[in-house]
């Protein structure tokens, strides 16, 4: 089979604490414009002051995109036990790459920004995290909330109504009366059409009786 071609668009998502943001980039959008776009959108919503719901709070004010870094999360195995577990994906350690690195460093020295999409190795609905930086230009630890997998995950779901109330009905009468009624009916049945029958053939009689006579 001929090697899939990569995608004319991408779908990038930037999650930081309960919000995501939706991107549809090219895949030779370099980071500086992916940092640029997450920067507009960050700061597009409101002040601590006119927050409509507690996760907007949580997002700081930003003057510039040197204030954070974008970084994808590497995969980490859970141990067996967390694995097994219905709450796996919180007890997940997870470690993050900082994509602002150009090459094996350990300090966010902006040279990556430069780099594409494609440069990037950045799949199509890839999700970048934001991480935040202090006064002094150090990095914070990255808070973000993935959405849940199922409604099991998501402590805020609303257990399932109860079922509807069916009424039972009356309880049918023995077979023994329902026989009795099928040959009652029959009997009237009979009853009806029997006097008719005979009146029909003694009328015959008479009137041959008649004209015989």
């Amino acid at each position: 089979m001929p090697p899939k071609s990569a995608p004319k668009i991408y779908q990038i998502l930037i999650r930081t604490f309960r919000t995501t943001i939706f991107l549809t980039v090219p895949p030779s959008t370099t980071l500086t414009s992916l940092k640029q776009s997450a920067f507009d959108a960050l700061n597009s919503f409101p002040s601590d002051e006119d927050a409509m719901d507690e996760g907007q709070e949580d997002i700081p004010k930003l003057t510039s995109t040197a204030d954070f870094s974008l970084c994808r999360a590497v995969n980490v195995k859970p141990p067996p036990a967390a694995r097994d577990s219905r709450s796996h994906s919180q007890a997940q350690k997870r470690e993050y790459e900082v994509l602002d690195v150009n090459g094996s460093g350990d300090e966010d020295d902006g040279a990556g920004e430069s780099m594409t999409v494609k440069d990037l190795g950045l799949a199509n609905w890839e999700v970048l995290y934001v991480q935040y930086k202090d006064d002094q230009g150090q990095p914070l630890p990255i808070i973000a909330k993935d959405p849940p997998l199922d409604e099991e995950e998501d402590g805020s779901s609303m257990p399932p109504p109860p079922p509807p109330a069916i009424e039972s009905s009356p309880p049918s009468s023995p077979s023994k009366g329902k026989g009795k009624g099928k040959r009652k009916a029959m009997s009237d049945d009979e009853s009806d059409d029997t006097p008719e029958t005979t009146k029909r053939v003694n009328d015959g009689l008479n009137q041959g009786t008649k004209i015989h006579s």
